[in-house]
């Protein structure tokens, strides 16, 4: 079953932050989301769920007309499920710029899964595989194992080098995270 997909906006000076939440799907109708458009927009895809064949395509279609209607885009707290299509399909962005994700790990001892959240040191994308944070589980303090591959994982920072996110959007982020 499908959960509906839900959109909260919130303005900041010449920032609007879109915050997602529910699963992208023909279902969607996210057309909305190039209206009322700022300098620069950021995608809170934190509660996004799932996207399918035709949100990828709807998805795709919007994000290029953002695109030329906006100095930047950005996304923030990306799970993993909105990580595999910005690192499959070479244009998901829409010519913006990734600037956190969840990280997917595993604990070996208990067997419990976790997430953490990783954002672009500075707002700068670094040139070389970041460096992965240990973690101790939540459970068992167990240190947690990452639980993909993390040259794949991190495949889309190839198509954002030397891009970064603006300071004050950084800032803003930091504030929320």
């Amino acid at each position: 079953m499908t959960e509906a997909l839900q959109t909260k906006r919130a303005e900041i000076n010449d920032m609007l932050v879109v915050s997602l939440q529910g699963d992208i799907t023909e279902d969607s109708h996210i057309e909305g989301l190039k209206e009322n458009l700022k300098p620069i927009v950021v995608f809170d895809l934190k509660e996004v769920k799932r996207i399918n064949s035709y949100g990828i395509r709807q998805w795709i279609n919007v994000m290029k007309e953002i695109h030329s209607k906006v100095r930047q885009i950005v996304f923030h707290r990306c799970p993993s499920v909105m990580v595999e299509q910005f690192n499959m399909i070479n244009n998901f962005g829409g010519g913006g710029i990734v600037y956190s994700v969840y990280l997917p790990y595993y604990c070996e001892k208990c067997g419990k899964s976790d997430t953490k959240l990783y954002s672009l040191p500075g707002g700068a994308t670094p040139e070389e595989m970041p460096t992965l944070p240990t973690y101790p589980c939540a459970h068992c303090s167990q240190a947690l194992t990452f639980n993909d591959i993390e040259d794949e994982y991190f495949y889309f920072l190839q198509h954002q080098k030397t891009r970064s996110v603006p300071m004050n959007v950084v800032e803003h982020l930091a504030k929320q995270s």
